[in-house]
């Protein structure tokens, strides 16, 4: 049940933040505002619904470290959506 929930809730929230950031980038640009101030609004969303998700499976790998030698690269690759993510930004 927890399993079910926690995929409703990804994907809730990723057609929440895709919908959200066309329609935000859509009312900035009615209003006259920059393109590329547009472009960082919806990176930000984007930075923001990514940076949980990851967290959380890397959260998820390290409770349950079974298999070491291929869990250790799982975890480094998820690291790379926080780090760049937000560094891009």
């Amino acid at each position: 049940l927890m399993n079910f929930l926690s995929r409703i809730l990804l994907w809730g929230s990723f057609i929440a933040t895709s919908v959200g950031v066309v329609w935000y980038s859509r009312e900035l640009k009615i209003n006259g505002t920059d393109s590329h101030l547009i472009a960082w609004f919806s990176a930000g969303a984007f930075v923001l619904l990514g940076f949980p998700i990851s967290m959380c499976g890397i959260i998820m790998h390290l409770r349950n470290y079974y298999q070491p030698n291929v869990q250790c690269y799982v975890v480094r690759i998820l690291w790379m959506v926080p780090i760049y993510s937000i560094e891009s930004w």
